[in-house]
């Protein structure tokens, strides 16, 4: 019987599968989207710009998300009601992405290479899926942590680690296949050519199988929920605050927080960041 505070093993695996499923879809975002914003008459400059809004949003919505989600006091449990509110908001962005041109097409773009409306809409659904897949990840993470014991913390990492591998190379495999368009002719349309047609096809197997390891999560995740008598006053991230420090949900307040607390860090730590920086600034630049 497994000790207190801690859950099987068997559990610990399909309770993170949702990490499959959102990187499944990065990887995709990853493979497919830069060629074909080109494709609405968006230039490399600027769609170079429109991956700002990746950690962009991985700077203020998982902090905020993840405090939250800390005082959440849901019958469903802490965490579970923002991966699926997060997963819905998958959805509903990569629909809006993969049916861009169909929209501005509907909404009046006539030119083949400047669809004016189709890259507006484009870029909403990028920007919201950004948005959700960080809504998703910070709860999916917790909640492996809520559900693991002491002695499992490990083991919890590395099965998160396994299912981010599996749904890199699953999406990047299907990012790599042109042959969506032919699975899936119907697709296709006057405003949707092959490489739309292509794009909208990986991005629905996608959704469906991001509702899929939502779903299993949901399942098998057994939370129990946080009562108000047992809401503590202040949040998990308060060990690196100092005892002064005043700590309050908003967002600007919480971002102030975790980047104070920055000079309480280890000096490992700091460097770790700054090759951590270093590193994206040289993708960034060379993508």
């Amino acid at each position: 019987r497994p000790p207190v505070n801690s859950c099987s093993l068997r559990t610990l695996i399909l309770s993170c599968t949702v990490a499959a499923g959102v990187q499944f879809g990065w990887a995709l975002q990853l493979s497919l989207l830069t060629p074909y914003v080109q494709t609405l008459g968006i230039g490399h400059a600027a769609s170079s710009f429109i991956w700002l809004c990746g950690p962009i949003t991985g700077l203020v919505v998982q902090p905020c998300v993840g405090i939250w989600s800390d005082k959440c006091t849901s019958k469903y449990g802490r965490r579970r009601p923002f991966i699926f509110i997060g997963a819905v908001m998958i959805c509903f962005a990569v629909v809006v992405i993969g049916f861009s041109a169909d929209i501005g097409y509907v909404l009046g773009d006539t030119k083949e290479h400047c669809r004016t409306r189709a890259a507006f809409m484009f870029v909403i659904g990028f920007w919201l899926l950004d948005l959700a897949n960080n809504t998703v990840q910070g709860p999916a993470r917790a909640l492996l942590a809520d559900l693991s014991g002491p002695d499992q913390r490990n083991s919890a990492n590395a099965i998160f680690c396994t299912w981010m591998a599996v749904g890199n190379v699953l999406g990047f495999s299907a990012g790599a296949s042109g042959q969506w368009h032919r699975w899936f002719p119907f697709l296709t349309s006057r405003a949707c050519c092959e490489a739309c047609g292509n794009l909208k096809a990986a991005f629905l197997v996608a959704v469906a199988f991001l509702s899929a390891c939502t779903l299993v999560t949901l399942h098998f995740a057994k939370e129990i929920p946080l009562t108000p008598e047992k809401l503590r006053p202040r949040s998990d991230s308060s060990p690196l605050l100092n005892d002064d420090d005043g700590f309050h949900d908003k967002p600007g307040a919480v971002l102030v927080n975790l980047l104070t607390s920055l000079r309480h860090l280890p000096p490992a730590m700091h460097s770790v960041l700054a090759v951590m920086a270093l590193t994206w600034v040289g993708t960034v630049y060379f993508v």
